[in-house]
């Protein structure tokens, strides 16, 4: 039980780093892109103002952390992290759809009102949930090993993050590319693809030995 313990942290914030860089190429991609092309077709002075107001989210964790992993414990507070990135991360070009569809003349102007807030709101809460996945993932690899393994558990820990954070631009790229060509859709798969590997680190952190939760 003990020798899977490792491992198994290890992958999980292996896993969340990947998914980390995947976010950073796709979201100013999204945000940018043309509404023909499926994205939000912000300007930059938007992009800036829209980022800024989400960062609120990385703030947000901070009193989460604590009561949470006293409440239910350091692997399920950083399972359900991983778990809800995949609802919220679909939410981003579905508000895309939504932002296309409010500036049809169609449209109510309630309906334009409400996609910037929703935006900041969707993006502030993958910032909160991404940083309770970095947190808790290092508090996860640290408490599955003594304390006289800490420097080995942390150095394999890190080449193993190192290795998914240089492998994720490649898969990102490619992915971005091949959705760039469909005629519908192509958003959604960048974007469910992250969140699949979201749910793959959740369900790779609930395999974590019960005892060895913190």
């Amino acid at each position: 039980m003990r020798e899977r313990a490792p491992l198994l942290a290890c992958g999980a914030y292996a896993l969340d780093c990947f998914i980390n860089v995947l976010y950073d190429l796709a979201v100013p991609l999204l945000l940018k892109s043309a509404l023909c092309d499926g994205g939000l077709g912000l300007s930059m002075r938007e992009i800036g103002c829209v980022l800024s107001a989400a960062s609120i989210g990385l703030f947000g964790s901070l009193p989460l952390q604590a009561p949470l992993t006293q409440r239910v414990g350091t692997r399920r507070s950083l399972a359900w992290a991983n778990f809800l990135l995949l609802p919220v991360f679909l939410l981003l070009p579905a508000l895309a759809l939504l932002r296309r569809y409010s500036l049809s003349p169609a449209a109510s102007p309630a309906v334009a009102a409400i996609v910037f807030p929703a935006l900041v709101v969707t993006l502030a809460l993958i910032n909160c949930f991404g940083t309770l996945g970095f947190t808790l993932g290092n508090v996860l690899v640290n408490s599955s090993v003594p304390p006289s393994q800490l420097a080995m558990i942390n150095g394999f820990s890190q080449s193993l993050s190192a290795l998914a954070r240089g492998f994720a631009p490649i898969v990102g790229g490619l992915i971005v590319s091949i959705s760039a060509h469909m005629r519908v859709g192509g958003q959604f798969v960048v974007f469910a693809f992250m969140g699949l590997v979201a749910l793959l680190a959740g369900a790779v952190v609930k395999s974590v030995p019960q005892a060895d939760d913190a």
